[in-house]
């Protein structure tokens, strides 16, 4: 069985007036930042952190229409996440970084009419044959052969949330690719090539593109909830081999 490593999990307020993206970045992750830059022209912000023991880069970065709020694992290129003892099933992580961001909820910008919470998870497989067959079987009727390399596809299953008695149209957007990492070191002390097949997945589910009425808090913490629960029915936390 391979399990699913989740490396990057963002959520994002999506149409709302740019904001100082530093309050944020002090209130979600609790850390200094190690980089701050401010693009005047382009009219973009970001501040940049990472966790004690170098896990994750936390950061927060806002444009013209929209801020991003996102954790991304710090890997060792040597890592194969396959081989982690304390891998979370992906409700576990996606709920973790939500309720971190909640947890902080007076800060977020609830004036967004829109949120997006996407996801970027792999799997370890041994071979391409192999990561061909776990698309067929995770998406029945997909033509794909068993000798196809560089196979990636993109679907929306779009559907209609219940947020407290409103429907609310949803995009579940996911994104398949195979890859094929491959590490090559000179010296006569460097360990040898590796190569090691993935296959990947990028989630983004996002609510109604036609909203123009503010979130609010009560109704956005709803909505964000939704979209983890979406998140976690689109990623399968084990692949059988």
């Amino acid at each position: 069985m391979s399990p699913a490593f989740i490396s990057v999990c963002r959520v994002s307020f999506l149409n709302v007036h740019q904001v100082n993206p530093r309050p944020i970045f002090d209130a979600v992750f609790a850390s200094d930042p190690i980089k701050e830059e401010r693009n005047i022209r382009a009219q973009t912000s970001v501040v940049i952190g990472e966790d004690a023991k170098r896990r994750w880069t936390f950061s927060v970065a806002t444009q013209l229409d929209r801020v991003d709020i996102v954790q991304q694992a710090i890997l060792d290129s040597w890592a194969d996440p396959a081989n982690f003892t304390t891998l979370l099933p992906v409700e576990s992580v996606v709920g973790a970084f939500v309720n971190r961001l909640l947890e902080r909820t007076i800060v977020l910008p609830w004036i967004a009419p829109r949120i997006a919470l996407g996801c970027v998870a792999q799997w370890s497989l041994p071979s391409q044959a192999d990561i061909n067959d776990a698309l067929r079987r995770l998406n029945p009727g997909l033509p794909i052969e068993a000798e196809d390399e560089e196979v990636q596809f993109r679907r929306n299953r779009p559907s209609k949330l219940d947020v407290d008695g409103h429907l609310v149209r949803c995009n579940r957007i996911i994104s398949w690719q195979s890859a094929r990492s491959v590490i090559v070191t000179v010296g006569a002390l460097s360990p040898p090539v590796v190569s090691r097949q993935m296959l990947m997945a990028e989630t983004d589910c996002n609510s109604d593109q036609e909203r123009s009425e503010a979130l609010g808090q009560p109704f956005g913490e709803l909505l964000l909830r939704m979209l983890a629960d979406q998140t976690t029915l689109l990623l399968p936390n084990e692949i059988p081999q």
